[in-house]
């Protein structure tokens, strides 16, 4: 081998060495799943407890290693992953959702059963929405797509002795191939359009400038087909509802935030390297438009409060997709600055409306006559996520939604004039008729005669926990939002938004 073989042997170690060191959180998380299985193998090792701690630790462990590279911006083996400043903090986010996940399962005392299967595909939902977030390679991004999916249908399953397990979750399975195939379908129009799969070649972005407006818009329905299923987005929504109540409540929050975080990173991946525009625009303002929508006009029928809550989750990710549709850095950073606000509300909402109704029979609405004089300080803070859910003053939900249709006329108003009064007409109607759904819970807490008498169950914990939740949506409502959005601003601009 002469020098010049030995000094290339050398750069591209060197250069593996660099890319290894930026897949640590993927690493940790990876390791943390191996450890997970080895311990299962060890009857003595085999406990809940332990498995958890293990899990929360590698959550952690890869959370650090997320955050102490979140100024960076690096490709990664051949730009396949990309690391970015905006993404490494979308990163933190489904972590920290998916850690808090974990800490609330053994709160709920059906979930003691099934605990250590349901680490296991938590985990390994953790490690395909960090790559999912990070892919610019469009077979990476179905691999991703798929190892969320997967996990997810097998969490779906678990509860054998629920009445709409094995019905939610062969309607998540089916709905979920069909979503996938047609994203591939798209992907190979996409592949012969431009001989390339990864969003960062000069020659795809040019082939995509270039396509009819016709195919950009067949090509681009397709594509968005499997991350609109997993945002839970008109007309790739119908398992939502199912989903949410054949699961546990941990596990429904779970799926409303997490998972949707990490579809709506790669929308927004998708516009920043294949911009939206023409009839493809218009195709996704329809799709928001038409989840907000149903979303709300479905759930003011509800009587099943996680039916309630998953119709409300296909609204709320409507709300967030039209961030996206705007193109700007503000736009970005209005959406990931909604993502967080959504975490904390809807997290705590679940939560919550869980805990108040572990001792009762069903999910019903009228469960909750009368629960503000059993439990004061638990029907107070469901007030307050519900207040954040509408998006009402002085919460953070109404300073989340302001950015939203605030990015959208900075993005809009030169250029799609018409578009960005109807995206505002449809959020202000469609908020005004959450209203009526979301205040009903709070309303039959207080006015309604309790029918038991008996205590709402305490823990201090999970009050701790919840509690926690719940300040953010007031602390980001009057206090610090703007220091977090001129930030995420920042992060969008230097590495997505044009």
């Amino acid at each position: 081998m002469d020098t010049v073989q030995v000094q290339t042997l050398t750069q591209y170690i060197s250069a593996l060495r660099q890319e290894i060191s930026f897949f640590l959180p993927e690493m940790c998380i990876i390791a943390g799943i191996i450890l997970l299985l080895l311990a299962s193998l060890i009857r003595r090792l085999n406990s809940p407890a332990l498995l958890r701690a293990i899990a929360l630790g590698s959550l952690l462990l890869s959370g650090i290693s997320v955050w102490s590279s979140h100024r960076v911006t690096e490709d990664l083996f051949g730009d396949v992953l990309i690391i970015e400043p905006l993404g490494s903090y979308f990163g933190a986010l489904v972590l920290l959702g998916t850690a808090v996940t974990l800490l609330s399962l053994p709160l709920f005392k059906d979930e003691a059963r099934e605990l250590p299967e349901q680490i296991f595909a938590l985990m390994t939902m953790a490690l395909g929405m960090v790559l999912l977030i990070k892919s610019r390679h469009l077979l990476m991004l179905i691999v991703s797509l798929e190892l969320i999916s997967i996990s997810a249908y097998l969490l779906t399953a678990f509860r054998k002795e629920g009445a709409f397990s094995g019905e939610a979750s062969m309607k998540y399975l089916i709905f979920g191939a069909f979503s996938s195939a047609l994203m591939i379908y798209g992907i190979s129009w996409l592949y012969g359009l431009s001989g390339s799969l990864t969003l960062t070649d000069s020659s795809l972005q040019h082939a995509w400038q270039n396509a009819p407006a016709t195919a950009q818009l067949i090509i681009g329905g397709l594509i968005s087909a499997g991350i609109l299923f997993k945002i839970g987005l008109v007309p790739f929504h119908f398992w939502a509802p199912d989903v949410y109540q054949a699961v546990s409540f941990p596990l429904a929050a779970h799926f409303s935030v997490s998972p949707k975080a990490a579809g709506l990173v790669a929308l927004l991946v998708l516009n920043a390297y294949l911009p939206f525009s023409g009839p493809l625009i218009w195709w996704y303002a329809g799709v928001a438009v038409a989840s907000m929508t149903l979303g709300n006009l479905a759930a003011l029928g509800q009587q099943n409060i996680k039916r309630l809550l998953a119709f409300s989750s296909i609204a709320q990710a409507g709300y967030i997709v039209l961030g996206i549709l705007a193109g700007t850095s503000l736009g970005y950073a209005a959406v990931a600055f909604y993502v967080t606000i959504y975490l904390l509300m809807n997290y705590g909402a679940f939560f919550l409306t869980g805990w108040l109704l572990r001792n009762k029979p069903t999910n019903q609405l009228r469960e909750f006559h009368g629960l503000a004089k059993q439990a004061p300080l638990a029907a107070m803070l469901l007030t307050l996520c519900f207040l954040a859910l509408t998006g009402l003053p002085p919460t953070a939900g109404f300073i989340a939604k302001w950015y939203v249709l605030l990015s959208v006329f900075e993005g809009m108003i030169a250029g799609n004039e018409k578009l960005a009064y109807l995206l505002l007409t449809a959020t202000v109607l469609n908020t005004v008729v959450s209203l009526f759904y979301y205040l009903k819970v709070p309303a039959l807490m207080v006015f309604q005669t309790p029918q038991e008498t008996e205590q709402a169950p305490q823990n201090r914990g999970f009050i701790l926990m919840v509690s926690i939740l719940c300040a953010g949506l007031l602390v980001f409502g009057v206090w610090g939002f703007g220091t977090l959005i001129e930030t995420l601003e920042t992060w969008a601009g230097a590495s997505l938004a044009p």
